[in-house]
């Protein structure tokens, strides 16, 4: 039998089959953190799909994509506050009005942490999430009482029900955590950045804008690397504009911006509506992804 000269007892057998052992448990770690890697932005995708269906008003695909956030992101507010309004608005008001309550007993204590922008014809203004909560409150114990019906009952509250959690949010543990106010001023500070690096083609500065993995609809980071200095190359006198800028805040390190752009050179322009998905890196806003139509 054949024994190594550094590992004596240990045959060329035994090896193998500890290397191959090793081999496995490396893979199944891999495969583990690309799962949780793949999870969170699949998270930040359905919050952000949950709340164009609440903005659009449409309930029942909401509900669908919100009741699992809620478990996923147990910690997220703007989750509840958008499931409050799916409750509310289709005839389940005691249960909005419970995460209502939750929404306000949680977030009292330091209102400016989680602010949204609201928009109005002239001009928009931040909010805060707790403000909006209470007001949706109030507008609900201003009602007259109703006698609810056979057809329209109340579900009884179980286990299951996605009710705002009892104990206080944890946000001094996160990392970075910003109101939507500094959100907006960075963010914008962000894009005005990366607009800039775009219009002089400063290509370093253009790509450092972005998350490093991000590669657009190119196979690899190199190929859209590539592809952007052949574009942007070809370009003189580039001028870019952005207005009409919403931005929403989905995680504590996750922020939507959208807004109008219009591309200007010499060869070229055009006007499209953007959207920029921005992930808080480092302290810093880089776009995780992008999208036009």
């Amino acid at each position: 039998m054949y024994t190594h000269p550094y590992m004596p007892g240990y045959s060329l057998s035994h090896r193998i089959l500890a290397f191959v052992r090793a081999c496995a448990y490396a893979f199944t770690l891999c495969i583990s953190l690309s799962s949780n890697a793949i999870a969170q932005n699949s998270d930040v995708d359905q919050i952000a799909k949950a709340h164009d269906f609440v903005s659009n008003r449409n309930w029942s695909n909401a509900e669908a994509l919100l009741l699992p956030l809620t478990k996923s992101q147990p910690k997220n507010p703007f989750i509840f506050y958008d499931l409050a309004q799916v409750y509310e608005n289709t005839n389940r008001v005691d249960l909005a009005k419970q995460i209502y309550q939750g929404l306000t007993n949680t977030l009292s204590a330091d209102p400016n942490q989680y602010t949204v922008v609201v928009r109005a014809p002239y001009a928009s203004r931040l909010v805060s999430l707790v403000s909006l909560a209470q007001a949706k409150l109030n507008a609900i114990n201003d009602r007259p009482a109703i006698v609810p019906q056979s057809i329209a009952t109340i579900p009884p509250l179980t286990s299951t029900t996605a009710i705002i959690p009892t104990t206080p949010l944890t946000i001094r543990q996160i990392t970075y955590s910003q109101s939507l106010r500094e959100k907006h001023l960075t963010v914008s500070a962000a894009m005005k950045s990366w607009a800039a690096a775009w219009a002089n083609k400063n290509l370093p500065n253009y790509y450092a804008s972005y998350t490093p993995d991000f590669r657009g609809e190119m196979p690899t980071r190199t190929a859209w690397e590539n592809k952007r200095r052949e574009t942007i190359g070809r370009e003189t006198n580039i001028e870019i504009n952005f207005k009409n800028l919403e931005i929403t805040s989905l995680s504590p390190t996750s922020v939507q911006a959208r807004f109008l752009q219009s591309y200007f050179s010499d060869n070229q322009s055009s006007k499209a509506r953007k959207t920029l998905l921005f992930k808080l890196s480092n302290g810093h806003w880089l776009i995780e992804r992008e999208s036009i139509k």
